[in-house]
């Protein structure tokens, strides 16, 4: 009987019930006059905000998506996840002015 209670306590301690909570925010990147990404500054500016979860968004500049692999291992190395977030079709022309760029609404592409 104690094996079978310890063994559930130890299934319920792995689970994802204990889990460290999302403390996260989404865009918002800190931009340089051209609309670059500062990814320096705003890993710091993250990092500062203690959160453990950045939505990436690819959007406000074409380059978005160039400076993504340098964001998320910088992301990473203050233990930050980087999740990309591409905009839906709804969000895209004709009803918004932005396209995700460079694959815009081709889907199947990102």
């Amino acid at each position: 009987m104690t094996t079978k209670i310890f063994a559930v306590f130890l299934l319920l301690l792995s689970s994802s019930a204990f889990a460290a909570p999302v403390i996260g925010t989404m865009s918002g990147a800190i931009r340089q006059p051209d609309q670059e990404i500062d990814v320096d500054r705003t890993i710091d500016g993250l990092a500062k905000l203690g959160v453990n979860t950045y939505y990436y968004l690819i959007l406000q500049s074409s380059q978005d998506w160039a400076h993504l692999p340098e964001f998320a291992d910088k992301a990473a190395a203050h233990g930050i996840e980087v999740w990309p977030y591409i905009v839906p079709w709804s969000e895209t022309p004709p009803k918004k002015p932005l396209f995700s760029e460079p694959f815009k609404t081709n889907y199947i592409e990102w």
